[in-house]
């Protein structure tokens, strides 16, 4: 998978995890949350990716 799917699939796995009634449902469904969360990371290691929060990806404030 490339990283837009992993981060599609994770993004549905948190929903699911959001309305699923059943509490072992949503364990389920967080767990699944959490394997698409360690594959983005690992991915996002390997093409050398900023993480989400970096300061290299926050940018300068704006010049007045």
């Amino acid at each position: 998978m490339d990283l837009n799917q992993l981060l599609a699939h994770h993004q549905l796995a948190l929903i699911d995890a959001q309305h699923d009634p059943c509490a072992i449902g949503r364990a389920a469904s967080m767990d699944r949350a959490h394997h698409y969360a360690d594959r983005i990371r690992l991915l996002r290691e390997e093409l050398g990716v900023t993480h989400y929060g970096s300061p290299d990806c926050l940018g300068s404030p704006a010049q007045a």
